[in-house]
């Protein structure tokens, strides 16, 4: 791939990692972690932005690690051509596989969440055993402590009832809770803080500018 297109590339990193990595920093700085206040909360803006943090983390994960199969209707050649891209850059940025803001478990069910609910309702209205065992659903709400939340799949207890937890946030961990999956939000600005600076190194080494300009020659 010509260089000038990879510099796009890492442009477009830049735009992505700046703005998810400035937006989430600010909202964890502002959360106050009050044990001694309310044990749970609701705040629809602080899930909504962790909402969009984590689909947005998703256009950076794009970029740096496609998806490893063909696409319906897409040629070999654009296929190999973007798994290269993605292996280039990953290599040039020192991203190893492991690093957060390449999970997509969250994200995929953050962006498919209507059919979750989807899928709720029906095994409910179908009497499902496995859902029916619980004494209810905790939707779109806040914790304050880590011991009211763990997976699902283990013994849940607030005020002695087992609970569903289909949308949680704790603040106390600053872990978001997406059915039984979960992010660490401190580790994926941790991660996404590292991937900035690298970027930025590149950008002003190699490329010199965060915007590009490129003329047939």
């Amino acid at each position: 791939m010509e260089q000038a297109f990879l510099n796009m590339f890492y442009s477009e990193l830049y735009i992505n990692t700046q703005g998810v990595t400035n937006r989430l920093d600010k909202i964890l700085k502002k959360i106050n972690y009050r044990p001694d206040k309310d044990i749970m909360f609701s705040d629809a803006y602080l899930i909504y932005d962790f909402n969009n943090i984590v689909v947005n983390v998703g256009n950076i994960k794009k970029i740096l690690s496609p998806i490893e199969y063909k696409k319906s209707g897409e040629s070999t050649i654009h296929f190999q051509n973007r798994i290269k891209r993605g292996k280039v850059l990953r290599e040039r940025l020192g991203i190893i596989g492991n690093e957060s803001f390449l999970q997509i478990k969250v994200r995929n069910r953050i962006e498919h969440f209507d059919e979750r609910i989807d899928t709720l309702s029906l095994k409910y209205d179908n009497e499902d055993e496995e859902l029916k065992a619980f004494k209810g659903i905790v939707f779109n709400t806040n914790f304050t402590y880590k011991d009211l939340i763990k997976n699902h799949l283990e013994e849940l207890s607030i005020h002695n009832r087992d609970m569903y937890f289909l949308k949680s946030y704790i603040s106390q961990t600053n872990e978001l809770y997406i059915d039984n999956i979960s992010i660490d939000l401190q580790e994926l600005l941790e991660d996404l803080t590292d991937l900035d600076r690298k970027i930025s190194n590149v950008l002003k080494n190699e490329v010199g500018s965060n915007g590009i300009l490129f003329l047939w020659p």
